[in-house]
């Protein structure tokens, strides 16, 4: 089974963000955030290496990673998390103190930043909003234009380079004045979510 410590982690931790928030969650929920936390980490200049796992685009053109699929259904079968309706799910009582242990880790502190910055964007920003805006970004704008599976955050493509430089223009942008992230966050979302739809470009 493909699972880490890191997949198991983040669907902890987002998925008892968004279940405050929404009451329960879906698979496809956790890849968006997870992405967006990624995406967040790259922008504060992690290596692509530092997520620790990988995303593919799936066939409906959103970001999906093995990873997180199979630690979800790990969660799920040791009682982490139970369905509530068909694909839907909340933590568990066993959930919750799962994820309060691998919050005391300190090799999850830096990791959990970007979990957070992305989770604190819903409170600005819908998730529908944050969904349709990560579909238009530079890496998944190119790969909706591939067909079949591929890696997404490849080193050296074209759309790497073009998130990047959308990166570097942001930091120009806000002067790097924002520690926590989440407003460079929130106004590239946002500048993304103007965008035409990816169906157009």
């Amino acid at each position: 089974m493909n699972k880490s410590p890191e997949a198991i982690f983040d669907i902890l931790y987002i998925g008892s963000h968004l279940q405050t928030k929404l009451e329960d969650f879906n698979l496809n929920e956790i890849q968006f955030m997870a992405y967006l936390s990624c995406l967040i980490s790259l922008y504060d200049k992690n290596p692509i290496a530092f997520w620790k796992y990988k995303f593919i685009k799936n066939d409906y053109s959103s970001p999906y990673s093995v990873e997180l699929h199979s630690s979800l259904n790990f969660l799920q079968k040791n009682s982490y998390i139970n369905e509530t309706t068909e694909n839907y799910y909340q933590l568990t009582e066993r959930g919750y103190s799962n994820l309060g242990f691998y919050d005391s880790l300190s090799s999850f502190k830096n990791r959990k930043k970007y979990l957070q910055i992305a989770c604190n964007s819903l409170s600005i920003i819908p998730i529908n909003i944050v969904k349709e805006a990560i579909r238009k970004e530079p890496i998944m704008k190119s790969a909706f234009h591939n067909p079949g599976k591929r890696f997404l955050l490849d080193k050296e493509t074209p759309a790497m380079i073009a998130l990047y430089n959308d990166f570097f223009n942001l930091h120009i942008a806000m002067n790097d004045d924002y520690n926590d992230l989440l407003a460079p966050a929130v106004v590239w979302l946002q500048s993304l979510s103007t965008k035409n739809p990816t169906i157009n470009d």
